[in-house]
């Protein structure tokens, strides 16, 4: 089992959790996460 988990520092939020198996690969979720980026977000 993996758990993704999204938090915001500003706020100190949990924006976002999500529970997957744990065979799948951690750059496909990454490269998932990164595509949800908005401009000037970082």
């Amino acid at each position: 089992m993996k758990i993704q988990l999204k938090y915001e520092l500003l706020s100190e939020e949990f924006m976002e959790l999500e529970v997957d198996h744990g065979v799948n690969d951690d750059a496909k979720y990454g490269q998932k996460r990164t595509q949800a980026l908005e401009a000037g977000s970082c």
